[in-house]
């Protein structure tokens, strides 16, 4: 399957003469009247998306990159930084679009507002969303560990996975079983999300020993252990993502980076600069 056409043609050119949003962009990192709040970036099929907050404004924007077609866009957010509780990119496959997703929440409630935008046509619509038994596990601190596969945004938390299905435009939640409880030693530090082999989700449990690999059965919303990762010749592992099938970058602590086959459980280290973190 071919993948459809991501980005609009209105957008700016980064090759063309015309570069003030790639020129805007780079200030975020150069210029003090500009911030980056978040320190990672989102990405579906190819597109890059960075959130980033202008200080001067108060407002966060979204910045598109489409690096196969050399395209960027960006788009003004509808919300400061200041009440957003989590963000997500992914692909809404009924539909055909591309959507950003920004959750807000009022200040000592459970009552939530999704704010969705639409980036073939860069409009935002708002969803009011009230507590009850999934949702009010959406909770706070969703940033950072969002990943995306087949429509739906998922977000790791101390005790489940929320979700977003971005054609129904509902939450829903993940329960962790009592196993990845008992391993829970640091709540959120220790918890990653992966997408594998473009078709399963895998949450990575590490401690001080050792780092469990969970493949989620969507069928039933449940957790099936893959794997143990031995941890302790590094003391403590993160992993970070998989660069192929097989291979999974993970970063010891106070060490380099290394490369570990799931299959063989051999590593590789990084001894050729291969590999580094951003």
């Amino acid at each position: 399957m071919s993948m459809p056409r991501l980005l609009e043609p209105k957008l700016v050119s980064i090759s063309s003469v015309d570069g003030e949003h790639l020129s805007r962009f780079t200030k975020i990192f150069t210029n003090e009247k500009y911030y980056t709040t978040l320190p990672f970036a989102l990405h579906c099929n190819g597109i890059v998306c960075i959130p980033y907050l202008l200080l001067e404004e108060s407002t966060k924007n979204i910045f598109f990159f489409n690096p196969t077609l050399r395209q960027s866009k960006i788009i003004k957010g509808l919300v400061g930084i200041s009440n957003e509780i989590g963000c997500g990119f992914g692909y809404d496959r009924r539909r055909d679009l591309y959507k950003y997703i920004s959750i807000t929440i009022l200040k000592n409630t459970f009552h939530y507002t999704v704010h969705i935008l639409t980036l073939s046509n860069s409009t935002w619509k708002t969803i009011n969303v009230e507590a009850d038994d999934k949702n009010m596990w959406i909770g706070k601190y969703c940033y950072g560990n969002s990943v995306h596969l087949n429509s739906i945004i998922y977000w790791v938390k101390s005790k489940c996975v929320v979700t977003f299905d971005l054609c129904d435009e509902k939450f829903d939640m993940i329960p962790f079983s009592n196993e990845i409880m008992e391993h829970n030693y640091f709540p959120f530090a220790n918890k990653k999300l992966v997408v594998w082999k473009d078709e399963s989700v895998v949450l990575f449990v590490g401690g001080v020993t050792s780092v469990q690999m969970w493949v989620l059965v969507v069928s039933n919303w449940s957790w099936r252990k893959h794997l143990i990762i031995d941890a302790t010749p590094f003391n403590r592992l993160r992993p970070l993502e998989f660069w192929s099938h097989e291979e999974l970058l993970m970063l010891p602590e106070d060490k380099p980076i290394i490369s570990y086959n799931i299959r063989t459980n051999t590593i590789r280290k990084d001894n050729s600069n291969d590999f580094r973190v951003a």
